[in-house]
């Protein structure tokens, strides 16, 4: 399970994503609104069809208002 957290100034209903280096959506983070202030999603190392992803680098794309950033982490099996 890995963290990932992020402070928020404002509630948001647009989705974060987890990628593969490849460009490919790996799991949708977030699918709700999420309140403005520091928050932390967890991943289980899991695909959105429920399959165990391979190891390797991905990328956590996090949106706050109008700025997105983009975190690679590193999953290890």
């Amino acid at each position: 399970r890995d963290p990932v957290a992020g402070a928020r100034s404002h509630p948001r209903r647009i989705p974060d994503h987890l990628r593969n280096l490849a460009g490919q959506s790996v799991r949708t983070l977030s699918r709700g609104g999420v309140l403005s202030g520091y928050s932390e999603v967890v991943w289980d190392g899991t695909s959105d069809a429920g399959n165990a992803v391979s190891t390797g680098v991905y990328v956590a794309r996090l949106q706050t208002g109008n700025r997105i950033s983009s975190r690679k982490i590193l999953f290890l099996q």
